[in-house]
């Protein structure tokens, strides 16, 4: 669902603009939550899990675009950069409410909490400009053409690695309470050790738009590349706790650093289209069905 959203996302905005895209998304994740607040059990709740991930594709890639068009490419990383810690930041946080919540008495706070957070955005949405404006193909802050060759080379790298990298999350979000289990973790602190990876992922965004000495270079795309399936491996079947704790460090950085490179690269090739983020988000999708389905595989 959340593949077919991302890649319809394009002609969809092409048609009805981006910013009702992007206010129907919210709007509509908002009722969403709002009825599972109400109204939950297990078919409801993996219905709504489809209609969530639809909506986030198409959500993002209009975000993606909002915030990197019309700018230069140099400031197209800054803002990535500023973009990634946004997002990134609610992932950890997130994970440290749930224990408590889940705990209380009343679980179904954490729908509440997702109503008001889509009610404060949904209010931000309307600001947006009906559609967003993007550089000329000429313009002069436009990349070179040999430079967008190249970045089109490691725009390629990039996505695989970054495929690879939240095919592998994925395998390991559903694992990492087993694997806590088994290290006598408790279940309140449990979501939050789990969230280490977030962690991480969102500290080298932070450090990754500060040094920019990772960009147009090779050498990031062969660390990711060796990295992810060692570090995954090490939290998978480490025997220490320790281990596995330094395996979600190593996994987190990687994670980060090839989000980033295929975000920029996509987005400064395609000049910040919302085409660019679709396809980027459309990826991502890929690897959330893809971790979990190698998992099965492996279990059948």
């Amino acid at each position: 669902f959340y593949v077919a959203a991302a890649l319809l996302c394009h002609p969809l905005a092409n048609r009805v603009s981006e910013r009702r895209v992007l206010i129907g998304s919210i709007g509509a994740h908002l009722l969403l939550h709002a009825a599972m607040l109400f109204w939950i059990n297990t078919p409801l709740l993996f219905a709504a899990m489809a209609v969530a991930a639809a909506l986030n594709g198409l959500k993002w890639p209009v975000v993606e675009s909002y915030i990197t068009a019309g700018r230069s490419s140099r400031d197209q990383l800054k803002i990535i950069g500023q973009f990634n810690i946004a997002w990134a930041s609610a992932v950890p946080l997130s994970l440290l409410v749930v224990g408590p919540i889940i705990g209380s008495s009343w679980p179904q706070g954490l729908f509440l909490l997702a109503v008001g957070v889509n009610a404060v955005s949904v209010v931000l949405a309307l600001a947006a400009p009906k559609r967003p404006a993007h550089l000329a193909h000429d313009h002069p802050d436009r990349p070179s053409q040999a430079t967008l060759q190249r970045y089109r080379v490691l725009l390629s790298s990039s996505r695989w690695s970054m495929l690879a990298s939240y095919s592998l999350l994925f395998l390991l979000a559903p694992m990492l309470p087993q694997i806590f289990k088994r290290f006598e973790v408790g279940i309140i602190i449990a979501p939050a050790a789990s969230a280490l990876i977030d962690f991480v992922r969102l500290g080298s965004f932070a450090f990754l738009q500060r040094w920019h000495g990772w960009y147009g270079r090779t050498w990031p795309m062969w660390f990711c590349a060796i990295g992810l399936p060692i570090s995954a491996g090490m939290t998978l079947f480490a025997q220490s706790l320790a281990l596995v704790l330094i395996g979600e460090v190593i996994f987190g950085f990687c994670c980060g650093l090839t989000y980033y490179a295929a975000l920029y690269y996509v987005v400064a090739y395609k000049n910040a289209a919302v085409d660019a983020g679709g396809t980027h988000e459309g990826l991502i999708g890929g690897g959330f069905a893809f971790g979990p389905a190698a998992g099965l595989i492996g279990l059948a």
